[in-house]
């Protein structure tokens, strides 16, 4: 005769073998793969449980910051790391810029970091932040700083005599640098280039600065560059 389920405590407990089935259609799922179900909420993103579209195959509560991307993303530089939120079209990149060296030498000075490469393609810069940590062990200027498709080069004190030194994130005055880590710039600004034409060549991304430094000495630098932009296509 064959077994019968055992019912214990409103549990159902099949013998060994047998499966549920209803309407003679075997449940594969396990119980894990029911329990992401429970708790669902059709068009809304609900932490550790299934994702269900609602009944326009969209998700309402669902941010570009919170899907990693993985299609048409750039490469951070050597000493950066970056994260890539968002999906094949729509980009937030946030990129950590590990701590490094620079010598000024008591004079104008304008130089600068690469930091990321777009992939191939048109790029359209959205907006960006920069939040950038400069001490030295004299040195107390406001530097120019911004983000441009070329590096800073020359005796300059500011970026915006060459469009392309800060034609990403416009310059902006930094705080007074101090002796000690911890002279935090925080900045949000509309990008400035619009789009950028990759498609020969794909577009390297520069943090730049730029002043007339008082002090001959090496700064330490490091930053968090978040950047919002879109991929157009590689035509």
């Amino acid at each position: 005769m064959a077994k019968k389920p055992i019912f214990d405590n409103q549990n159902i407990n099949l013998p060994e073998g047998k499966q549920y089935k209803i309407n003679d259609e075997a449940i594969e799922a396990s119980v894990d793969d029911l329990n992401l179900l429970d708790g669902a909420v059709a068009g809304t993103a609900v932490a550790s449980k299934a994702l269900v579209l609602d009944a326009n195959k969209g998700v309402d509560t669902l941010g570009v910051g919170t899907l990693l991307a993985t299609v048409n993303v750039g490469a951070a530089t050597a000493g950066v790391t970056a994260v890539e939120y968002g999906n094949s079209t729509n980009h937030k990149t946030v990129l950590t810029v590990t701590a490094f060296t620079q010598a000024i030498a008591g004079a104008a000075l304008g130089f600068g970091k690469s930091i990321y490469t777009f992939p191939e393609g048109v790029i359209k810069a959205i907006y960006g932040t920069v939040d950038i940590t400069i001490f030295g062990a004299t040195e107390t200027g406001t530097p120019d700083i911004g983000l441009g498709t070329v590096i800073a080069s020359g005796e300059i004190d500011v970026l915006n005599g060459t469009a392309t030194f800060e034609n990403i994130v416009d310059g902006f005055t930094g705080t007074a640098i101090t002796t000690t880590p911890g002279s935090v710039t925080n900045n949000y600004v509309e990008a400035e280039a619009g789009l950028l034409d990759g498609n020969t060549t794909a577009i390297e991304a520069f943090l730049n600065l730029a002043e007339t430094w008082t002090a001959t000495e090496d700064l330490t630098i490091s930053a968090t560059v978040t950047l919002f932009w879109d991929f157009l296509g590689d035509y």
